[in-house]
């Protein structure tokens, strides 16, 4: 795989069920997909509309693995591995919270139009079940 450096346009959907109630989420932003030693990256930021701050988003794919990186007033480091439990920190305004993810599946593709990533996850904060969630991001290249 040869590495490569591309503008594109992101999309990010998110759908959170807690406690039979549906949340869903959706962020359109520009960003950059890079691919480097077999990784893709996706870099992008997003505006916190409740909290008047931008967050700046590291993807990092992997065969097998995930990571989501993401900085400004709410900083977090989160990992998803398929059949895993792991478990990783989330730091608000408001505190900090313990956060278990386990990841029930994973689908990542890439063509000459760009990169899709899907995730099936169900999250816990502080040892507790919160939700189960469905994550589906696109980076369109320009």
């Amino acid at each position: 795989m040869q590495n490569f450096k591309r503008e594109a346009v992101v999309t990010v959907s998110g759908l959170m069920n807690a406690e039979g109630e549906d949340d869903r989420i959706e962020v359109i932003s520009r960003g950059v997909c890079y691919r480097k030693d077999g990784a893709f990256f996706i870099l992008y930021e997003e505006e916190d509309p409740d909290l008047h701050s931008t967050i700046r988003n590291i993807i990092k794919v992997t065969a097998d693995h995930v990571d989501v990186r993401k900085r400004g007033l709410v900083d977090a480091d989160l990992s998803f591995e398929r059949g895993c439990m792991l478990n990783s920190y989330y730091n608000t305004p408001y505190g900090r919270m313990e956060v278990g993810i386990f990841t029930e599946n994973m689908d990542f593709r890439e063509d000459e139009d760009g990169i899709r990533l899907e995730l099936l996850y169900e999250l816990d904060m502080n040892h507790r079940h919160v939700s189960e969630n469905r994550l589906y991001m696109k980076a369109e290249y320009n």
